[in-house]
């Protein structure tokens, strides 16, 4: 009995059992052969050479269909073997980029288990730290930090095992293998419910240098600070030197006109010592508060023009916190003294009582200092163009330094406004 035969008899048997055509079956076999045979070159050709072959084979006979049956089994098992693999590859190159990228890193690129053993050591660490990689496997990383820092340091290492994917940035002293000290800052990130990476990987960078520039730095800083607040001192100490000279001469004068010009003067520099004395009082001294400022002028002026118990009210209309540079802040100074002096000196005759109200704001980069009273007011033909006071001439001058203008009203009282531009604060 030949091949051909027995293939008929059982083509026959086979349709007659399911009820079925011989030609229906013969179609349904052909099919379903084409199709395996196309799935065979996919698959063959994505394993051997890894890209996808589509010629679709034709296979003339009948033995591929019972062929196609009997391993269709082994061809699923070869399915699923292929998507293993594939996934073992991605890992592999996974695993390969993580390697490459710590074993060329430079920085210290360490591994550690949940309790804290080293599990890796990047190459890195002999360069920096003096150590071979392979003597610091299966080591403590505890057993290199700072005694008077490690137990901060394992407590936060408690609490991140905990959290996956936790980040932290650290800085701390590690031993190197000299004996000596290294600053490190060290970020970690908590991988152990990674498979490929399976720990705790700690990315560490030697800051030591950094660390010392910043320590001269900071010390020289400190010492500039010294040094600008000794010389505040003795401009300070040469102003009130000068300020003392004037008021004994005006003292030893008998002629009025002659002792207030005198005394004008010594209120002047003395308002420019205020400024040198509140910086050597402060930790800033490149920049003058204006409201405490204000108040010591005011408090000094007082003393020279203001009668006993006369009753002159000050309002503030500002912040606390106001800050000026140093030289805007001896300009307004100088502007500030003579608006409140002549304020004092002509506004509340006859030691009337009176209230005098400051503003300083700030609004589009321009500053704004107003002085307003409900003294009597201006005369009525004045003319600032045309005055020949000192102080109105030194307040034009002042106002002409800080890059600002001046106007002034006078109707119930008079109100002087003074704008100029803001500046960055000095450090």
């Amino acid at each position: 009995m030949n091949k051909l035969y027995l293939l008929h008899k059982l083509s026959r048997a086979f349709s007659k059992f399911i009820r079925i055509k011989r030609w229906q079956l013969i179609l349904y076999l052909f099919i379903i052969t084409e199709a395996m045979a196309f799935s065979l070159n996919f698959i063959q050709s994505y394993l051997w050479w890894g890209y996808i072959n589509v010629e679709l084979l034709y296979i003339g006979s009948i033995d591929a269909a019972i062929i196609v049956i009997v391993l269709g089994p082994a061809l699923v098992y070869l399915v699923s073997q292929i998507t293993r693999f594939e996934e073992y590859k991605k890992e592999a190159q996974a695993e390969q980029k993580f390697r490459h990228y710590i074993e060329n890193s430079l920085d210290i690129v360490t591994v550690l288990d949940k309790n804290g053993f080293i599990k890796y050591e990047s190459p890195s660490i002999e360069k920096m730290l003096g150590y071979h990689p392979n003597e610091m496997i299966g080591k403590n990383v505890f057993d290199f930090t700072h005694p008077d820092e490690r137990d901060y340091l394992y407590k936060l290492f408690t609490e991140k095992i905990s959290e996956y994917n936790s980040y932290v940035t650290v800085e701390l002293r590690f031993l190197k293998r000299n004996g000596t000290w290294a600053i490190l800052s060290v970020s970690g990130r908590n991988l152990l419910h990674n498979e490929l990476v399976d720990g705790i990987v700690l990315n560490s960078r030697d800051i030591s240098e950094l660390k010392e520039s910043q320590t001269k730095l900071s010390f020289l800083l400190e010492e500039k600070k010294l040094l600008i607040k000794e010389i505040h001192h003795r401009v300070k100490n040469n102003f009130q030197s000068v300020s003392s000279m004037l008021f004994l001469q005006a003292s030893m004068q008998t002629d009025e006109k002659l002792q207030e010009i005198l005394n004008v003067s010594r209120n002047r520099i003395h308002s420019l010592a205020i400024i040198h004395q509140k910086l050597q009082e402060t930790e800033d001294v490149s920049n003058v508060n204006l409201m405490v400022y204000f108040e010591k002028l005011i408090e000094n002026l007082k003393e020279s023009y203001l009668v006993e118990n006369q009753n002159i009210k000050i309002n503030f209309n500002m912040s606390q916190d106001v800050l000026l540079p140093v030289n805007q802040a001896v300009h307004l100074g100088l502007i500030f003294n003579e608006l409140i002096s002549n304020v004092f000196k002509y506004a509340f005759p006859d030691n009337r009582e009176g209230e005098i109200t400051i503003q300083f704001k700030v609004e589009k980069g321009m500053n704004y200092l107003i002085v307003k009273d409900n003294g009597i007011g201006l005369p009525a033909n004045f003319d600032i163009s045309n005055s020949s006071s000192l102080g109105l001439k030194i307040i034009e001058s002042m106002s002409k330094q800080l890059h600002g203008e001046f106007n002034y009203s006078s109707s119930a009282g008079t109100e002087f406004i003074l704008s100029f531009p803001q500046v960055e604060l000095s450090n």
